[in-house]
């Protein structure tokens, strides 16, 4: 049976999480359907997305965001989740013992006052030693294509990079692989029951409407065209890390984050466990997918071979139906032609008529000789043959 525990967010925090992350795949870090996520903002007054919204993200718009309307219940700021969480015994039912015990999460420490050390840590550092950054502040290496597990602000960098380095030093521990090829499009994964799985650790932004700059305004007075952005971005210093590219059924836990109390410090013993409960939903995923593609394979050959065998039969079919088609015409010929020696033969007709009466009827005896597959039945029997051999 599943179990509950009680989670405690504020209005706000959920409100973030709302724009930040489609309504279905939040529904589920919290246990939730999409309908029963969408009764308890409309309770607290959360505005949500509208239809549409995370594919025009996709695309590469910027759909605008309704802001959060004040309330005057102040007891609606607080929004309390039964949070249901999904057993793990269909994942890990195969499992031995310390294998399961990876399962549970055991505490990380993040020690503020120590040097980042960690190989890779220091890789990620040297590349945005000299960043260059996004529209929205995220800081970018100055060449190449972005780091696919850190995307944060300047400010927000060097506690980003504690955590990893907290993180990779307890998975070396651990000894769980870490790989992060040389190449441009290498990205960092983790190895966990012979599964690659991904993370990130990204940094929440803000989204409000622009406020014109003091330049901009000094312009609009001057009477100058001004082209100012729909949206300024400011930087919150909150952290989320996600495990990236899981089952959309799933139905797992793949994001932990800062909130009004908890620290994303304090999610690192969860978020391995996390990786691999991932692990084993991908494992599952690309189990299913071999089954299912085995079961195609058998129905596409099943499929080809009664194609086949239907194929021959037609084709079978075909030789039988022309020759007793062939064998009926000989035989109605033969009919009409012993009619016609009949009539040579009757005494009403001329002599000369009789005799081209008899010649036509000698003709026609001939044709329905050739016609008959019985005279012909070895040829019949061959074309027969040399299509069944043809399967």
């Amino acid at each position: 049976m599943s179990s509950e525990k009680a989670l405690t967010v504020t209005r706000v925090e959920l409100y973030r999480r709302v724009w930040s992350t489609p309504m279905r795949t939040l529904a589920k870090e919290f246990g939730l359907t999409d309908l029963e996520l969408a009764r308890i903002c409309e309770k607290h007054q959360i505005p949500r997305p509208q239809v549409g919204h995370w594919v025009r993200v996709e695309r590469g718009y910027d759909p605008e965001q309704t802001p959060l309307p004040d309330i005057e219940d102040a007891k609606l700021d607080l929004v309390n989740i039964a949070v249901r969480e999904k057993p793990l015994d269909a994942l890990a039912q195969d499992l031995d013992p310390k294998a399961r015990a990876m399962l549970v999460p055991a505490p990380i420490a993040v020690q503020t006052d120590r040097s980042i050390s960690h190989p890779l840590v220091l890789r990620t550092k040297k590349l945005l030693a000299h960043p260059r950054k996004d529209e929205r502040g995220l800081l970018l290496p100055r060449e190449g294509k972005p780091l696919s597990h850190i995307r944060v602000s300047e400010p927000a960098l060097s506690r980003s990079l504690g955590i990893l380095d907290a993180l990779f030093r307890a998975l070396d521990e651990r000894n769980i692989a870490i790989t992060w090829g040389n190449g441009d499009d290498d990205n960092l994964s983790i190895t966990v029951f012979d599964e690659a799985v991904t993370f990130s650790i990204s940094e929440f932004v803000q989204r409000v409407p622009h406020t014109l700059t003091a330049d901009e305004e000094a312009k609009r007075k001057k009477g100058l065209y001004v082209y100012p952005p729909q949206w300024d971005y400011k930087l919150t210093g909150q952290l989320k890390i996600a495990i990236n590219e899981l089952p959309y059924d799933s139905k797992i836990r793949h994001t932990w984050s800062d909130g009004a109390i908890q620290r994303l410090e304090n999610c690192l013993g969860a978020l391995v466990a996390g990786l691999h409960i991932a692990a084993l939903a991908l494992k599952k995923q690309r189990e299913e997918h071999l089954r299912w593609e085995l079961e195609w394979e058998g129905r596409k050959k099943r499929a080809e071979a009664e194609r086949r065998r239907q194929a021959e039969f037609d084709r079978k079919a075909k030789v039988i139906s022309e020759a007793a088609d062939a064998w009926q015409a000989s035989n109605r010929i033969r009919d009409f032609a012993m009619a016609l020696s009949k009539a040579g033969e009757s005494q009403e007709r001329w002599k000369d008529q009789g005799r081209d009466i008899r010649r036509l009827a000698k003709w026609a005896r001939g044709y329905a000789q050739r016609l008959d597959p019985i005279n012909r039945i070895g040829e019949t029997v061959a074309e027969f043959k040399d299509l069944q051999e043809s399967e």
